[in-house]
């Protein structure tokens, strides 16, 4: 049984809890979906857990933000989550210098080697569909 609580910030540890969390504006916590009428009438509130893989055959682990827009993906480093958004570039820079500090072995070493990222869910629960896709950044 699932005891996942719910948190201000998620980390890779709470997806191990469970593959599916919610943002709640309201409260501005992330809750548990624990059954497919938890899921979050805005999908870019979803957070689901997925594999990641590079240009280079590199896997990461992470989560996708949203469903069939995915215009936020989050990879993990450490006890870190590293969010790339569509809408910020920059960032997406600095995200990138640290997650590759964290995985040296990766042979991506910028944002503009590290995408586009294949990505393929593992909700691995039964009543959930898994979905994949291609996440690119803009240059």
């Amino acid at each position: 049984m699932i005891t996942a609580l719910p948190t201000k910030l998620l980390t890779p540890n709470n997806f191990d809890e469970c593959p599916l969390w919610k943002y709640d504006d309201d409260s501005e916590y992330n809750y548990p979906v624990l059954d497919a009428s938890q899921i979050p009438e805005s999908e870019r509130d979803l957070f689901t857990i997925a594999k990641f893989t590079t240009q280079y055959g590199d896997v990461l682990l992470g989560c996708v933000i949203g469903i069939s827009y995915v215009f936020s993906v989050g990879l993990f480093g450490g006890d870190k989550i590293f969010i790339f958004n569509k809408n910020l570039p920059d960032r997406a820079r600095q995200h990138a210098k640290n997650l590759v500090a964290l995985h040296p072995s990766l042979r991506a070493k910028t944002v503009e080697e590290l995408f586009p990222l294949k990505y393929q869910t593992a909700i691995g629960r039964p009543g959930y569909r898994e979905f994949s896709g291609l996440f690119e950044m803009d240059r």
